[in-house]
């Protein structure tokens, strides 16, 4: 999940969250289509025909939605604005391009109000609506020049005036704009503009198709698989994992069109009826390979493996032979097109990760055997020294600071630096867990270095620190341009597997009677701000499970999730996504059918029972049993279906999360957070159900001794304390005091 600076500004990037924490996605996936001056379909022959197969653009179209913003954006008051990043490739010219921004405004409460819409800064369009209600979509051109961000920038401006003189109360309700999600870019670029690795990174659509090979997947594979798909999630992906389909199965041809040129070959014209139609032969399958991206098999990233590769190939001879049944000339015409957009059979000698081509557009392939070291520099602290088409990557793991006890603010996911703000303006950091506890403890501490500049109100501002939206701490700043420090305890209900961390700050925005014309003064989160992380994970609930998980995982799964890999796999991703696992570090671990799994290292467990795990939660069947503290049944129903669902657990030592389906299990896996508890239920939108079968009381009872020192001793009481305890000694000497005189008294 990434920062965000100002109440102003809001970034909307293809990087979750997960904390997203956390967050359900729908993505469209962007067409591509062949674009290019070929010969007229009359005089167009078999060379020419293949040729145009290689040569084109590929059409891209985003929307708002497709980048997991699904409701609209609502702008109000005197002057509110929003910045929208839409990715483009990073480095590549792109043509054509068009912003349709659909958007309404209503006007409630009258004055004036004005919409400006700009494109990378420059203003394209400007209006100042007076109807009660009405539409206020328009059409923005985007200019053809490469971008090194891998970002189209959409502004958006709404001000609101009501109040007729300066001092009047302006806060309106009434006067509002809303950006609509189907708000889209469209756009091409040429299909041999993709070089390197770092490019193509940024070429890959929002939501991300990577090929496997067909049947069962080697565990080799199935591991590489995984770690990829979790990468792509980390960065604002959505991804669908597709099987290269067999001679035999059964494939949709609805809007593939086949050049007339080419109908004379017997697997083209087998394709050329449309509908739906089994695939008879390799060659067929050649054929369909041909059109990678623009029918019925596509693929934007590759697992290669041995029975990929042979599959590949198999299908690119089969075409062959009926291509050179043609002539010489056809012969050759295929073989130049196979050299250059068919590389994706090919395994260089000792490169692991490359850029290839797949019918004619390019991809990025992975080597199954180099799944780890490909994850580890295909993340973000990586992925950009990949200026070249391929690599042999042995190792790539993230840094790890010196004090990995205390944290700087830049690693959680923020970006320190300056922002202005007129009456208030949020800083704001998401986070997974993990991240935080790389030393083994839990967050305990943030210590922020602060600063704002003067303004021409007297009223000084006001910081105010948020986790989660639990309010930690706040204070009065001097405002004199100098660091000021803030430092907040983290209490432990305001943890969560993915974090939200906001600096909030508020002033007001004149002085002197209100004669200043209100102006924005900068404020900042300085780099020296840092979290400490020294309170040690002992619960077994979600946040002390996932806190404990930051290190080596056991990733448990059954032998049959490898025999159907298209949906268990999105399965491992939206829970290791959720739990900020490492995909580096973590290691996948077959187990036997039918046997239990012996934990020998914190673990997440698919559908595998865990030896000597208590389980909160039974299963048989369509059935469900919700045990509370004392194995008294919460939840008995049976006939459930489509659902999953995750406890906490340990074992052995070892403690890890526990993944059942129930039923047929989800449809599909969005991505979902993990709150507080240590039970949830998910279904194909996320989390339906979590609950925490612990009493916090109980488990402060449990441990008493470590409560009182996180309470004491680590939060500074102990002065308080003492101040308490030489009241109550004063009060007992000045009481024997007086019952020494009344003892003299009486003997006199």
């Amino acid at each position: 999940m990434s920062a965000r600076m100002t109440s102003f500004t809001t970034f909307a990037r293809a990087t979750a969250s997960a904390s997203l924490a956390a967050l359900g996605l729908v993505l469209a996936q962007p067409a591509f289509a062949q674009g290019g001056a070929p010969a007229p379909a009359a005089t167009q022959t078999l060379p020419d025909a293949l040729k145009a197969l290689s040569d084109g653009d590929v059409s891209v179209s985003v929307a708002l939605s497709d980048l997991g913003i699904e409701q609209p954006i609502n702008l109000s008051g005197t002057d509110a604005r929003r910045t929208l990043f839409l990715p483009v490739p990073a480095g590549v010219p792109i043509r054509d391009g068009v912003i349709a921004l659909d958007a309404r405004y209503l006007r409630g409460d009258g004055g004036r109000t004005s919409f400006v819409a700009s494109v990378d800064g420059t203003p394209q369009s400007a209006s100042s609506p007076t109807s009660a209600r009405g539409d206020a979509s328009v059409t923005l051109a985007v200019a053809d020049a490469p971008r090194s961000s891998g970002f189209v920038q959409l502004g958006v401006a709404w001000a609101s005036m009501v109040a007729e003189q300066l001092c009047f109360d302006d806060r309106s309700i009434g006067n509002v704009l809303e950006v609509l999600p189907t708000t889209r870019l469209t756009y091409s670029y040429d299909r041999n503009a993709v070089r390197d690795l770092a490019t193509g990174w940024t070429a890959l659509p929002p939501t991300t198709r990577v090929l496997l090979a067909p049947g069962a997947l080697p565990d080799q594979s199935y591991d590489a698989a995984w770690r990829i798909g979790t990468v792509l999630e980390r960065a604002s992906k959505r991804v669908a994992f597709v099987t290269l389909p067999q001679v035999g199965a059964e494939v949709d041809l609805a809007g593939l069109e086949i050049p007339a040129a080419l109908k004379g070959i017997p697997a083209f014209a087998a394709l050329s009826s449309g509908g739906r139609h089994k695939i008879a032969d390799a060659a067929e399958l050649g054929a369909l390979l041909m059109f990678a991206g623009r029918g019925p098999i596509g693929a934007d990233i590759v697992i290669s493996d041995d029975a990929l590769r042979g599959a590949l190939t198999a299908a690119a001879d089969a075409l062959r032979t009926q291509i050179a049944a043609r002539g010489p000339e056809a012969s050759s015409a295929f073989e130049a097109w196979r050299a250059s957009s068919f590389t994706a059979e090919a395994d260089p000698a000792g490169r692991n990760l490359r850029i290839a081509m797949l019918g004619g557009r390019s991809v990025i392939v992975v080597d199954a055997a180099a799944g780890a070291p490909a994850a580890g520099i295909l993340s973000d602290t990586w992925r950009r020294t990949l200026q070249t088409a391929a690599v042999k990557v042995a190792v790539a793991r993230p840094t790890v600071p010196g004090d990995v006890r205390s944290i700087p603010i830049s690693r959680l996911g923020g970006v320190p630096g300056s922002f202005d703000v007129m009456v208030r303006g949020d800083w704001t950091a998401t986070f997974d867990l993990g991240k935080a506890v790389s030393g083994g403890g839990l967050p305990s501490r943030l210590d922020l270095d602060l600063a704002a500049a003067p303004g021409a109100a007297t009223s000084r501002p006001v910081a105010s620190v948020f986790l989660n939206d639990y309010l930690l701490g706040a204070r009065n700043m001097d405002a004199n341009g100098s660091p000021e420090h803030l430092s907040v305890d983290i209490p432990f209900y305001a943890l969560a597997p993915v974090n939200v961390l906001r600096v909030s700050f508020q002033r007001q925005p004149m002085g002197d009677r209100c004669r200043e014309t209100p102006q924005a003064y900068p404020v900042a989160v300085l780099p020296s701000s840092r979290l400490v992380a020294d309170t040690e994970a002992t619960s077994t609930d979600f946040v002390g499970v996932i806190a404990r998980l930051s290190g080596p995982v056991d990733l448990v799964v059954p032998p049959a999730y490898g025999r159907a890999p298209s949906k268990s796999l999105s399965r491992l991703v939206s829970l290791v996504a959720a739990t900020g696992v490492s995909p580096e570090q973590a290691r996948l671990v077959v187990a036997k059918d039918g046997a239990a799994h012996v934990p020998s290292a914190n673990f997440l467990a698919f559908d595998v029972a865990v030896e000597g795990a208590k389980q909160k939660v039974r299963l048989d069947g369509e059935r469900l049993v919700l045990t509370g503290r004392d194995d008294q049944p919460v939840l008995d129903v049976a006939g459930l279906d489509r659902l999953a669902v995750i406890q906490a657990v340990s074992a052995a030592g070892k403690v890890g999360l526990d993944y059942r389906t129930i039923g047929s299990g989800p449809a599909s896996a969005a991505a979902f957070q993990l709150g507080t508890g240590d039970v949830a239920v998910i279904d194909a939108g996320g989390t339906v159900a979590q609950i925490n079968t612990q009493s916090a009381v109980a488990a402060v009872a449990d441990r008493p001794m470590d409560y009182l020192r996180k309470a004491w001793l680590e939060r500074g009481m102990w002065g308080p304390i003492a101040v308490g305890v030489g009241i109550l000694l004063f009060v007992l000497l000045l009481l024997r005091a007086r019952a020494a005189r009344r003892r003299n008294q009486s003997g006199h």
